[in-house]
């Protein structure tokens, strides 16, 4: 199980400037996930890569305002179970089930965060924080995702996001408002749709 502490928001376009902020350190990632549909707000479901994954929303935090976003915090609780090798459960299965086929595209950096220190990370750190722009396409329709999710002891969590929050997010590239109102996690975003 691993506990995580995030914040994210959805954009029908493109909402910073790739090239300011994922010019160095970035890890592109293409995959399909299928996500169990219908869903509610606090828990997610999708098979991701041969494993299913399940996130529990286990705490709705007070909005944090870190110049110039304004987001809403959410804890998570997350699992993975690795499918024996084959015998996942295959595109047709998932379709007649009503699963929902999300492709993304998505570009991830990673950070340590210490008290008086910021360094990249190649891998999710012990203590820190992850950054990520992600293009969706879902059923044929193109949004995009801002997001970031603090890991390490729950006490680091919240100053995790906030740092990280302020060492990549500057107003001058952004391209659209990140406020309350398009801040929320997957799960709650697809029950929307």
């Amino acid at each position: 199980m691993l506990s995580t502490f995030e914040m994210r928001w959805f954009f029908s376009h493109c909402p910073l400037s790739i090239e300011e902020h994922f010019h160095d350190n970035t890890e592109l990632q293409t995959r399909t996930d299928w996500y169990a549909f219908p869903c509610g707000p606090d828990c997610g479901i999708k098979l991701r890569e041969g494993r299913l994954e399940t996130k529990i929303r286990s705490k709705i935090g007070h909005p944090l305002a870190c110049d110039p976003v304004e987001g809403r915090t959410e804890s998570f609780k997350k699992w993975s179970l690795l499918f024996p090798s084959n015998d996942a459960p295959q595109v047709e299965d998932l379709q007649i089930a009503g699963w929902l086929e999300v492709q993304k595209e998505r570009r991830l950096k990673r950070f340590h965060v210490k008290p008086s220190e910021i360094s990249p990370a190649t891998e999710r750190p012990g203590n820190g924080c992850e950054f990520e722009l992600t293009k969706i396409t879902l059923q044929q329709r193109i949004y995009w995702t801002v997001g970031f999710e603090a890991v390490g002891p729950p006490e680091n969590q919240s100053d995790n996001l906030q740092a990280i929050v302020q060492h990549t997010l500057h107003s001058q590239t952004l391209k659209e408002t990140f406020n309350l109102e398009r801040s929320m996690g997957y799960a709650e975003w697809l029950s929307q749709l």
